[in-house]
């Protein structure tokens, strides 16, 4: 019984069939497709409210004061932050619940970098107990 239930809460992972990646690459070729529409923090704030996508404005000044634990590095303009929600049930138990996507602006409002992140394959994901099982231990 106990090998049985140890299978049944390794094993999802092998069965999304690259589900997961695919997510990812979508987000990332997204916004690299969309790159003119995240030209500035304001046009990148209604690209993702269009999307019904969650999204934080983090200015310079906000950011020195209190950089968010999400953040890197804090850049000479805006950030812009948003978190894609995962659609896959088992995606979000066993990798990441969003993709996070984070546009660094200069002081003038022109996009200086972009990034996109989701965490590596976990064996369990408690979100809300904020526990986590890594596979490599």
């Amino acid at each position: 019984m106990i090998v049985a239930l140890f299978w049944a809460v390794i094993l999802p992972p092998f069965f999304t069939h690259g589900a997961c990646s695919a997510e990812f690459d979508r987000v990332s070729r997204q916004i690299q497709d969309d790159k003119a529409a995240l030209a500035s923090p304001l046009s990148a704030q209604r690209y993702w409210d269009s999307r019904h996508v969650p999204v934080q404005v983090i200015s310079a000044d906000q950011c020195r004061v209190s950089r968010p634990r999400f953040i890197d590095q804090c850049a000479p303009g805006d950030i812009v932050y948003a978190a894609v929600p995962v659609k896959s049930r088992v995606c979000r138990y066993y990798r990441d619940s969003a993709v996070r996507v984070q546009f660094l602006y200069d002081e003038r409002g022109e996009l200086r970098q972009l990034e996109a992140d989701m965490d590596p394959y976990t064996v369990l994901s408690i979100p809300w107990l904020g526990i986590k099982w890594y596979w490599g231990g």
